[in-house]
């Protein structure tokens, strides 16, 4: 067992005894203390450690002795560099957020300007998006929102101009025609003639009136149905039966092809006919003279499919796209549709839509159409 004893040696004749030492004997360290008894005064701090070899035995203890003044003049030294690094760090932190809310803030800005010219109806303008953080992301955000709001309010325009053409041209033609016969500048044999005409223009009159209120319907998500079971062949016979004139006009070939049992549906009857009438409208417009109309209905999957198929110009791919968006015509039916405002095929989509069941389109340019429903069977 290794025993010691703490003596600090002055000279060969002088032997100090150290008790503030003592712990050194027991291999304990000596804690931080001002002095040392007999040696330092309280100027110094003095501490002490053990040095223990490879086996944990204490082969000598170490004195480590610094004065108060220096320990003092380190410690303020210390807490000197700590502050400039904290102040350094401050002044670092608010350029980084000054420039953080310059690159926020300027784009921040550019939106709000952007949103205040779109809220007055300017919808040209855009904001320049740089990156793909958040702010951008909103901004890439506010630009397409003004894209779909300036392409509304281009077919807006648009269908205000043919709305307004639609409601003059047959007015005109009334009023021409009715005062013709008041002032009996008519020819009597022409007077049943000059009747059917304005007949004619009261029925589109009558039918643009209806896309308008479905129109104002759907765009107030405010469609109800009123369910009830009825025969959708007879529906369908009675709507192609009112298109006698234009399809003798045309001299088209109109086939109906039913399922060998009565197909009972339990649907909107009011909104399926316009959905009938407005896809066989559509196929009359589209099919050339002598051309074929085929309405089809089939039981399937506990479904009851109603077909409308035309061997017309057909649609192509590109316009297929947008055949169901709200005053599209497309390029190609420009010179057939003379009359069209853009919203049958819109109101196909959204009628059929309440009932459950999306329109579908199958088509190519010069093969004609076809435009698919389903409907809910019902029993009487």
């Amino acid at each position: 067992m290794y025993t010691h004893s703490i003596d600090l040696t002055i000279d060969e004749n002088q032997v100090f005894e150290m008790p503030d030492l003592y712990p050194l004997r027991e291999g304990k360290e000596v804690p931080a203390q001002y002095g040392l008894t007999g040696v330092f005064s309280r100027d110094y701090v003095v501490l002490g450690y053990p040095v223990r070899n490879g086996r944990g035995e204490v082969v000598a203890d170490t004195l480590i002795v610094s004065s108060v003044s220096d320990l003092s003049n380190t410690i303020e030294d210390i807490y000197g560099r700590i502050g400039l690094c904290l102040l350094m760090a401050i002044v670092v932190g608010f350029i980084l957020i000054y420039i953080l809310s310059l690159t926020i803030s300027k784009p921040l800005r550019q939106m709000n300007e952007v949103a205040k010219k779109i809220s007055g109806g300017d919808f040209d303008k855009r904001v320049a998006v740089k990156g793909r953080d958040e702010v951008s992301q909103l901004a890439d955000s506010l630009n397409n929102m003004a894209e779909s709001l300036d392409l509304q309010e281009t077919k807006r325009r648009e269908f205000i101009a043919n709305i307004s053409h639609d409601l003059r041209s047959p007015l005109t033609s009334i009023r021409g025609f009715i005062q013709a016969i008041k002032d009996g500048d008519a020819p009597p044999s022409k007077i049943n003639r000059y009747l059917d005409i304005v007949l004619d223009e009261a029925g589109r009159l009558s039918k643009l009136t209806d896309d308008i209120v479905d129109l104002s319907q759907i765009e107030a998500r405010q469609i109800i149905l009123e369910k009830s079971v009825f025969d959708i062949n007879r529906l369908i016979r009675d709507t192609a039966f009112s298109f006698e004139t234009q399809i003798s006009h045309k001299k088209l070939n109109i086939g109906l092809g039913f399922a060998d049992s009565l197909n009972y549906v339990n649907a909107d009857y009011d909104k399926i006919r316009r959905v009938i009438y407005n896809l066989l409208d559509n196929a009359i417009k589209f099919t050339s003279e002598d051309g074929s109309i085929i309405i089809e209905t089939s039981s399937e999957n506990g479904k009851v499919w109603v077909t409308v198929r035309d061997n017309g110009v057909g649609i192509s791919a590109e316009a297929q796209k947008h055949i169901f968006d709200r005053f599209y015509k497309a390029d190609a039916s420009r010179g057939l549709d003379k009359s069209g405002n853009g919203l049958g095929l819109s109101i196909v989509r959204e009628f059929t839509r309440v009932h459950g069941y999306a329109v579908t389109l199958v088509s190519s340019p010069g093969k004609g159409s076809a435009f698919t429903f389903a409907l809910d069977p019902g029993e009487i």
